[in-house]
């Protein structure tokens, strides 16, 4: 068994199971002039795939690897699969290596209402992870009305601007629904947001080692970064309107998150 690290994002959720189609990306099929994996739509072209195989797979013979090639807008590659659901599934699992300059990856997953999006939970990494690394990204930050999700988009994707130059590309494997994994509770219990709910001023408070804070709403969009100074003193929210906001901890090696509640 290959060496392996481990990055772990966290709320807490209840149980449920899904399927990722092709979550063990042993399944290709030829289109045109490059293999895709099957239930998987790529940006694939004769001229330069961005999606392919890779022979070193976190298990089985076959992982998923995506790697930002030129466009018209600068280097991307993304594949994407649609998934219909019956209910929310408490975590999105999968093992990833990468190589990044000046880039970036991610995995996102959105979820649907019809055609209609709800929410989208992000996944971002810049830095290179050599060994398979275990990511486990929490979804249900705020569980909707049952019924309200139908379906959820999982999105691999690399990319780096052409104006810099760079590299980006990740391979992903052993992909699927579950639950948030091996998730510390000390780690878990250091990075604490008060008060909350709260509606003028915020305060963060952790042990670790933290580079940087991220705030999204509720749809996924970032609205404000804060650097290592600007969460040692109480963050103005005042500006914010009422509703549910995720609070990303990002350290060296990992993200925690916090659901915040502004009234």
């Amino acid at each position: 068994m290959k060496k392996f690290t481990l990055i772990f994002l966290f709320l807490p959720l209840f149980a449920t199971a899904q399927t990722v189609p092709n979550g063990n990306f042993e399944s290709w099929f030829w289109v045109g002039w490059s293999e895709n994996p099957e239930f998987w739509v790529t940006d694939n072209t004769e001229l330069g795939p961005t999606v392919t195989k890779d022979f070193d797979s976190y298990e089985g013979e076959i992982a998923m690897r995506v790697t930002a090639q030129p466009t018209s807008l600068g280097s991307y590659g993304e594949a994407n699969t649609l998934i219909s659901l019956t209910e929310v599934a408490t975590a999105l699992n999968f093992y990833a290596k990468s190589e990044v300059e000046n880039g970036s990856v991610a995995v996102n997953v959105t979820f649907l209402n019809g055609e209609t999006e709800v929410y989208t939970v992000h996944w971002f990494g810049n830095e290179n992870m050599e060994e398979y690394t275990l990511v486990s990204v929490p979804l249900s930050q705020v569980l909707p009305p049952p019924g309200i999700v139908t379906h959820a988009r999982i999105s691999v994707s690399a990319e780096f601007a052409d104006l810099i130059g760079g590299t980006a590309w990740i391979s992903v494997d052993a992909m699927e629904f579950g639950e948030p994994l091996l998730v510390k509770e000390n780690e878990l219990n250091s990075f604490k947001i008060y008060p909350n709910p709260t509606s003028d001023v915020l305060n963060l408070q952790t042990e670790a080692s933290v580079e940087s804070v991220d705030i999204f709403n509720i749809t996924g969009e970032k609205i404000r970064s804060l650097n290592a100074p600007e969460i040692e003193k109480p963050i103005d929210v005042s500006a914010l309107s009422k509703g549910v906001y995720l609070i990303r901890f990002n350290t060296a090696t990992s993200s925690f998150v916090k659901r915040m509640v502004i009234e």
